[in-house]
């Protein structure tokens, strides 16, 4: 049956060795959302790609991909996602980053962020992210992974390039260097300057 016009339709299928390593089983499997969702236990890694090839060429015109994982089952979406048309958006949050490989010449160099709101300046060196030396003077902003995974300290840029190193913006995004997320990505060049 499709959805009204407006309505909302919401497919959950969750991925899991059992039913004990299922991520929020009971609440799926009890809660509002139980009509909604479908587990796939105890799948093996080469059945994995069936499924997900069924799931994205059955889905309605316009909807939206949100997956998270692990790196091996989230590059296998990733790669049949690629090739489906009429997603309105894919959404990915990987449970961790999948080693950053620095292009050639690629270094982690020091340099200086400025906040152009708070007219603080600050020296991140090589070791240390841009998050890290904005905790540590006691700047408060919202993050989570620490990884490039979640997006959530994601920073409008105002000035410099931005060297990339999450997994979480997108192609478009990168390209327009006017966003970074902060607990990740480096600066190509002496000076990032950002909207805090």
């Amino acid at each position: 049956m499709q959805p009204a016009v407006g309505e909302m339709q919401l497919r959950v299928h969750s991925f899991a060795r059992s039913p004990e390593q299922a991520a929020f089983h009971d609440m799926l499997a009890g809660g509002p959302l139980a009509p909604h969702v479908r587990f796939h236990f105890g799948i093996e890694p080469n059945g994995v790609s069936p499924i997900l090839r069924e799931l994205l060429s059955t889905r309605h015109s316009g909807a939206h991909l949100y997956a998270c994982g692990p790196v091996p089952f989230m590059d296998e979406a990733r790669r049949i996602a690629e090739g489906c048309t009429n997603l309105a958006g894919i959404h990915w949050e990987y449970f961790t980053l999948p080693a950053y490989v620095p292009e050639a010449g690629g270094v982690s160099d020091a340099f200086t962020v400025r906040l152009a709101r708070a007219g603080r300046t600050f020296e991140v060196p090589a070791d240390k992210s841009i998050l890290q030396v904005l905790i540590e003077n006691g700047v408060t902003m919202d993050w989570s992974c620490m990884e490039g995974v979640c997006g959530l300290c994601a920073t409008r840029v105002l000035e410099g390039e931005p060297d990339h190193r999450d997994d979480v913006l997108s192609t478009e995004e990168r390209q327009r260097d006017r966003l970074m997320t902060v607990c990740c990505s480096r600066a190509r060049g002496g000076l990032l300057v950002l909207d805090l």
